[in-house]
């Protein structure tokens, strides 16, 4: 119950950093921004699926239960190829010879990179339905989403095939472009004398990526471990503690991306801004209704102002 409670706790934390992003437009209007708006977005709706199948401790029927589990999954894949769009977007930039600012490009850049992770996605989820369904498909083979288990099940060898296994693939993506990165960052940063602006934006945006890919990474890691374990007894604690580390996601996340002085700072200077206007706001509609009503009370008297 620790992993689920560490679970929900994520989903309060992912819920805050999807919204600061959303409500700072500095932070949403960029590419890297939206991309990032949409992996969390996914992490949290598959974070919410799986704390509400285990904390509401209802009884569902096959179709909602299968539902559920198929939805989770969908959104859990989601995250996973949302991180390595990420990835692949700061490696192109870095290759590439200038910073791309043009807004049209990016939103047709965002639209393709959206095409590609809802239907891969889409595409992974429809293919676990068919094999769970299909009945010249052996259980061995299924992923085990049924109306006992709605989620994947992870005490099945399968959920290798359907989850951990693909999930490798991309994070071993993952892993080559940091190292291309970081290589790049090391040999910019042996010149500080010609580091342009071109270097510094690229080298911002691949800190952040590092430590998002150390979070990931890591608490992925924790995850297979589990995985490999569960069937070991005399590991239930390396399990449990794997568990829970995987769940704190949102809290690390939450940490990252919203706990940093830029962003504070942006958010102050939003609520200052809201505060600042509100009154202002207020007194000028006050004096344009007192107008209002005194011109219309005295017509004569303004027309005879007009005048010569």
């Amino acid at each position: 119950m620790s992993f689920i409670s560490a679970m929900s706790v994520s989903v309060f934390f992912l819920i805050p950093t999807i919204l600061v992003y959303l409500v700072l437009k500095e932070l949403r209007e960029n590419l890297r921004g939206k991309l990032l708006i949409c992996y969390l977005l996914s992490l949290a709706m598959d974070y919410a699926i799986i704390s509400f199948i285990n904390i509401s401790q209802l009884t569902f029927d096959l179709i909602t239960c299968s539902f559920l589990g198929f939805t989770s999954y969908f959104f859990s894949v989601a995250a996973f190829l949302w991180l390595s769009t990420l990835c692949y977007d700061i490696w192109k930039n870095f290759k590439g010879t200038n910073i791309e600012l043009n807004s049209r490009k990016n939103s047709k850049q965002f639209i393709l990179y959206s095409l590609y992770v809802w239907l891969s996605a889409g595409l992974a989820t429809f293919c676990i339905i068919y094999i769970e369904l299909s009945p010249t498909v052996d259980d061995i083979y299924k992923p085990g989403i049924d109306g006992e288990m709605c989620s994947l099940d992870t005490k099945k060898w399968s959920a290798a095939l359907y989850f951990y296994g693909p999930n490798l693939v991309i994070l071993l993506f993952n892993f080559a472009t940091f190292v291309y990165i970081t290589a790049k960052i090391y040999k910019v940063r042996r010149n500080a004398a010609s580091i342009t602006l071109r270097d510094k934006f690229f080298q911002e945006n691949a800190f952040v990526l590092l430590r998002l890919f150390l979070i990931m990474g890591i608490s992925w890691l924790f995850d297979f471990v589990s995985y490999c374990m569960h069937e070991n007894e005399d590991w239930d604690i390396l399990i449990v503690f794997c568990d829970f580390a995987n769940a704190i996601q949102g809290i690390l996340l939450f940490c990252l991306f919203v706990l940093k002085p830029n962003v504070l700072m942006l958010l102050k200077k939003r609520f200052q801004k809201d505060s600042a206007d509100k009154p202002r706001s207020s007194v000028s509609t006050s004096i344009t209704k007192f107008l209002h009503s005194q011109s219309s009370s005295s017509p004569q008297a303004a027309v005879h102002l007009r005048s010569p």
